[in-house]
């Protein structure tokens, strides 16, 4: 009987540490940290303000260099890339969304989600990036700039820049930190449903529990630590 293949995990950390500072002054962000996350799941990551959350995140799209250890993300080993490699297995690879939106002010919605896609060298870049801000209900808003969206239609645009190459991970950084209760909830359905249509896997930053435990991976960390990893 022939073995059954092992499924790689889309995201392995195999004791990474994040040290920050200079030789005199040297803070622990992140310590001793395993983690497997597989393809096609949405994961959680809490944890009390300076407890390494951001840090993690950071890592994972390659954004943060560590101390020691290894990070492997589609079974590429990260430590092994230049910048400008980084920067190409981001761009084909990752989606990030960051909880201040960080859209260019001076383009409309529609030039700042078809960005990712003409720097990916895709011919279709504006058609697409247009059929990506109907699925997130924006496609009467195509000519407006951050200035005249709200900051849930904001978020909308950033979901829609991060999700317009059809990325294998998603990573969300408090997607929902600016936004009011009832905003907050429709973001995070809308996310959650976008991942599923995309097959990506999801991977967010929350100080929310409630979001958090909607999750089907929760891990939890406390000074730099993962004090609890589970798959519900």
């Amino acid at each position: 009987m022939s073995q059954a293949k092992k499924i790689e995990p889309l995201v392995q950390f195999e004791m990474v540490n994040l040290t920050l500072g200079g030789p005199t002054n040297q803070v622990k962000i992140l310590q001793s940290v395993n983690l497997n996350i597989l393809n096609n799941t949405k994961v959680s990551i809490v944890g009390s303000s300076g407890s390494g959350k951001t840090s993690l995140l950071l890592l994972i799209g390659g954004l943060e260099k560590a101390t020691s250890g290894r990070i492997k993300v589609n079974g590429q080993d990260l430590s092994t890339l230049s910048e400008d490699s980084l920067a190409s297995f981001r761009r084909d690879t990752i989606g990030i969304i960051f909880q201040s939106f960080h859209l260019i002010p001076t383009m409309t919605a529609l030039e700042n989600v078809a960005i990712p896609l003409e720097l990916a060298g895709n011919m279709n870049s504006f058609p697409m990036a247009e059929l990506e801000l109907s699925h997130v209900g924006l496609e009467n808003r195509l000519a407006h700039y951050p200035s005249e969206l709200s900051g849930g239609e904001q978020q909308r645009v950033a979901i829609a820049r991060a999700l317009a190459p059809k990325p294998k991970l998603i990573l969300a950084d408090e997607p929902t930190g600016n936004l009011d209760g009832e905003t907050g909830s429709q973001i995070v359905d809308l996310l959650f449903s976008r991942a599923d249509e995309c097959q990506s896997t999801l991977i967010f930053v929350t100080h929310d529990n409630g979001l958090a435990e909607q999750a089907e991976h929760m891990i939890q960390l406390h000074d730099g630590k993962i004090q609890a990893d589970s798959n519900g």
